[in-house]
């Protein structure tokens, strides 16, 4: 028998024990974590006794090559060592040994992953120093043979590699000439494979030899070491072009194709949902397996690559998401993991060709310092053992799927189960009902059709009585999505939008705030009466008749304010007192300015009832109808960090105001006694919680605005575009306003946002960013005090509006940099600095008059430089904003507007440069760099724009924005 023909055979053979497409469907759960499984320890033991608990049917174990064989530093293979021999005294395999036996002892079965670097003996060309470098077929088949005779009675499947398109890897990725470079690293693997796969079948004829294991996405070939396109890879792999032109030089040169019994593949989806395709056609995540599948295929047909079975199944030996915290660069929230985990679940089992579905990841690796991220986050715990929102989930996750409206899970370990499905409508109040009792299939998975109740709650109830942990139903678009990179229709200078014509919701009064210190208050609000300035300025904003801005009082200064009307000393961690001098001047403040009050409650501080008497005495002296709400606490979700940060020469401490093992359940326990205490005192006093400064506990909201009270709670949370405590002190200014002018800044925080004015929707509570700001810690000198946050915060206030937010308040201190108005000494003069945050309050106040709604424009990606907002009032005026965030590219916007008038009117926000931090104007007028009485200065300057073929044609230059009005046509 001739080689091809005993591979042949082996294929066949391979194919008999495979199951048939009528068996029932089945889909194995599976768990990668090496650093867990193979450091061992007590730790490794108590993690794979909790996999097995939670139904894990498979472990995946990486054998790293230079770690098991020897002398992995020397260029040549150690004398008299036999590679292909497990049992050789060199090799060196007590790691994997640990590992193998660990699982055996709970039943789990291991897949074994035969992974790089090589030894340096191995690889192409040792003269390099390069393990990496083109490993060696031949003895990489030695190597493969060696852990299947050692292995293989205990191993159904191996997975030849790990991620070969990235060149941690494999080197190189290409070969690169002067003018574009061709892939290397496919020729290098397809004759690794082909010399591993009939050696791993030679002494164990009926494992599954599974290829690939490809991470999902890469980028151009520019470089010998850039990542490869995963569909890229897989065409170089068949020796096709990107046109499945069959290609015959280079290492395609004799072209024999690879073999596989299935497809180990990694579709992670970063920050998208799993729903979502990647948008190059060459990358692919879980949303785009059905166009790796059909590559797949093709390659089958097309006898460019071999398998024992068509078509080959695929194991997704790898899927996690990275999560924030730690991660602020690649991470979703811990909340967005576990729903996120959960509808990939979902959508892997109801691939038929999915055999394995493996968690990455059981605790997250270090995350490096907070200026550059190491490893992964994408574990189950963070790396401090906490665990995560997603571990309850995971041995019984749910879906609801709005499109194909069903509901669908899983009771794991995954034998037979009759399950009992149940539904409970939003509003803490809502009995649960049961919508079906089902029998499970023989993975413990049920589906059920039912119309789906958005912001629902689901669950389901085992035969056991043991209940799964519980889902909100959120329809697509309610949470957050994807990224956008681009808008069809558009070309390099030229943006084409088209007003809708039918409003949207109501531009919610008093929208756009300030938040400020309780030490800072005085200087904004006047120490002894009214400061005539700030009310000028606020004036100002309230011209357009929708509202005067709410004000928050709060921060930091929360929980270090009492109230102390009889001069008693402090206690300890109090800096601040409210007396009743200082009611009066707030009482003075809001009759003379009509501004919406919020302020903060001292939840830190363990005597609920000073709280509940400074609420009792501050909703006597605030008008009626002016207090917005009591914020119960500031941020208790960081009660155990201490932060000490400097802005300017000021320096600013949190101390730590709880033990470290504070967590959510003695928030909920103090947040309840502090609603008893001022129930107790005021109560009609309208109340807050939340306040929270991270997703790590908004996850709970639904449960906080659950709880039974005398009157329904607000929610509220914070958010920064840019997080920058700990920055790079010699990091450029204008870095950071580029980067509060691109993508990650705006649209991670207002999916977030949505998510949360959506489930306080479904509960008839509202939902205000209470303290938001371009970057945490007092800002950056040349972004947050610069045209930069102008334009940022244009596009916050409409996309939080937009959202659903209630309201949103712009935090500021004196001295911040962050700060929209400053105070203090002008050549002896107390002024006012407005900064250009400001004019941002300006701009959206003028284009959401008394009575505006909201208007559909676009397409208005969320990650555009170029973004659209547009607003109707009463008469049928019609306002679009226009912000380009680029710093260097004008646009022309081609502007379409049903029943618009044909002329309107453009005003301009411009600047010097995004860095600038002078010289900002609204329409012509601006307040220079300081005011002493609050009034906009200079000549109110706009432009005639004319409909033309249609539409308005509108030039919108670099790092600038533009308000366009235009009448009810006739």
């Amino acid at each position: 028998m001739n080689w091809r023909t005993a591979v042949l055979f082996v294929l066949l053979a391979v194919g008999l024990c495979l199951p048939s497409a009528a068996s029932a469907r089945v889909m194995q759960t599976g768990i990668a974590d090496d650093a867990v499984l193979l450091n061992g320890g007590p730790e490794a033991d108590d993690a794979v006794e909790q996999w097995a608990e939670m139904g894990v049917d498979m472990a995946r174990i990486q054998i790293p090559w230079a770690r098991v064989a020897p002398a992995p530093e020397s260029a040549t293979l150690p004398p008299g060592f036999a590679p292909q021999d497990p049992n050789d005294p060199n090799y060196n395999w007590s790691i994997v040994d640990a590992a193998m036996q660990r699982l055996a002892r709970v039943g789990i079965r291991p897949i074994l992953m035969l992974d790089g670097p090589p030894p340096l003996w191995a690889s192409g060309n040792p003269s390099r120093g390069n393990p990496r470098y083109r490993p060696s077929g031949p003895a990489f088949a030695n190597f493969a043979m060696a852990v299947a005779r050692r292995y293989g009675a205990s191993v159904d499947q191996y997975i030849l590699w790990n991620e070969p398109n990235l060149p941690v890897w494999l080197q190189p990725q290409a070969d690169c000439g002067k003018k574009h470079c061709t892939p290397v690293a496919p020729n290098v693997y397809r004759a690794m494979v082909r010399a591993a796969y009939p050696a791993i079948h030679a002494v164990d004829p009926v494992a599954q030899v599974l290829i690939g294991a490809l991470a999902p996405a890469g980028g151009d070939l520019k470089s010998k070491n850039a990542n490869i396109r995963p569909l890229e890879f897989l065409r170089a792999l068949g020796c096709f072009d990107r046109t499945f032109r069959a290609v015959s030089t280079g290492g395609c040169r004799g072209f024999q194709p690879a073999l596989a019994d299935g497809i180990a593949y990694h579709p992670h989806s970063t920050r998208h949902a799993p729903s979502q395709p990647y948008e190059h056609p060459d990358n692919a995540d879980l949303g785009s397996l059905k166009k790796l599948e059909r590559l797949l295929d093709r390659l089958q047909r097309s006898h460019r690559l071999e398998g024992s079975s068509t078509p080959l199944p695929l194991w997704l030996d790898e899927y996690g998401y990275q999560t924030n915290p730690p991660d602020k660069l690649r991470g979703v929230s811990p909340g967005a993991q576990d729903r996120y985990l959960q509808q990939a679940a979902y959508i892997a089992w109801h691939d038929p060709r999915v055999v394995l579905f493996s968690q990455y990841l059981w605790k997250d690796e270090p995350a490096g310092d907070g200026r550059k991220y190491t490893g992964w986050q994408s574990g189950m715990h963070f790396a401090d053992g906490t665990p995560k929102p997603a571990l309850d989930h995971f041995d019984d996750p749910i879906w609801v799927d709005f499109n194909d409206k069903v509901a669908w899970g899983q009771v794991r370990p995954g034998t037979a189960h009759t399950v009992t499905i149940q539904r409970r409508l939003a509003g803490g109040a809502s009995p649960w009902e049961t919508l079906a009792t089902v029998p499970t299939g023989p993975d413990g998975a049920w589906q059920i059709a039912t119309p789906p109740v958005a912001f629902a709650t689901y669950r389901a109830i085992a035969e056991d009585g043991t209940t799964t942990a519980s889902l909100i139903a959120v329809p697509p678009g309610a949470a957050s999505g994807g990224d956008d990179t681009g808008t069809s229709g558009d070309d390099a200078n030229v943006a084409r939008r088209a007003v809708g014509v039918v409003p949207g919701a109501a531009i919610p009064r008093s929208f756009a705030g300030f938040s400020m210190e309780y030490w800072a208050a005085p200087s904004y609000l006047g120490a002894t009466r009214p400061n005539p300035i700030f009310g000028r300025l606020v004036q100002t904003l309230a011209a357009g008749g929708n509202g005067a801005p709410t004000i928050r009082i709060g921060g930091n200064s929360t929980d270090e304010t009492w109230w102390n009307p009889g001069g008693l000393p402090r206690p300890p961690g109090i800096t601040n007192d409210v007396t009743p001098a200082w009611l009066s001047v707030l009482r003075a403040w809001t009759a003379q300015t009509r501004t919406p009050m919020m302020l903060g409650l001292n939840l830190a501080m363990p005597d609920p009832g000073n709280s509940a008497a400074y609420a009792q005495a501050a909703f006597g002296a605030i008008p009626p109808g002016l207090l917005a709400a009591f914020e119960i606490g500031n941020e208790p979700d960081l009660y155990t960090q201490p932060r000490t940060f400097r802005v300017g020469a000021r320096v600013i401490s949190r101390g730590q105001r709880r033990p470290t093992g504070y967590a959510y359940p003695d928030y909920r326990n103090e947040l309840a006694a502090m609603r008893a205490a001022i129930g107790a005192t005021a109560p009609a006093a309208p109340l807050a919680a939340g306040g929270f400064a991270s997703a790590a506990w908004e996850d709970n909201e639904d449960d906080i605005l659950s709880q039974a009270g005398p009157r329904p709670l607000a929610f509220s949370a914070h958010t920064y575009a840019m997080h920058t405590c700990d920055r790079n002190p010699h990091r450029k200014a204008v870095s950071f306003a580029k980067a509060l002018l691109g993508p990650s800044a705006l649209a991670p925080p207002v999916a977030r946002m949505a998510q949360l004015a959506a489930v306080a929707s479904a509960h008839g509570s509202s939902f205000r960013v209470s303290e938001m700001n371009s970057a945490n810690c007092g800002g950056v000198h040349g972004a947050s005090d610069a045209l930069a946050s102008a334009l940022w915060g244009t596009d916050a206030l409409f996309a939080m509006a937009d959202s659903g937010v209630r309201g949103v308040n712009f935090h500021t201190f004196t001295g911040a940099f962050y700060a929209p108005v400053d105070f203090g000494l002008r050549k002896g003069h107390f002024a006012a600095f407005v900064r250009p945050l400001f004019y941002a309050m300006l701009l959206f106040d003028r284009a959401g008059p008394k009575g505006a709604r909201l208007l559909p424009v676009g397409p208005n990606p969320s990650t555009a430089p170029l973004k659209t907002w547009a607003t109707i009032d009463p008469a049928g005026t019609r306002r679009v904003v226009v912000v380009n965030k680029s710093p260097v590219k004008a646009r022309r916007l081609v502007l379409r507007v049903p029943g618009g008038a044909a002329r309107g009117r453009v005003e301009r926000l411009v600047g010097p440069s995004i860095s600038a931090t002078r010289g900002i104007t609204l329409g012509g007028r601006g307040y220079g760099d300081a005011t002493t009485d609050g009034k906009l200065r200079g000549k109110a300057r706009s432009e005639r724009v004319e409909r033309r073929g249609g539409a308005f044609r509108v030039d919108v230059p670099p790092a600038s924005a533009a308000l366009v009005t235009i009448r009810r046509g006739r």
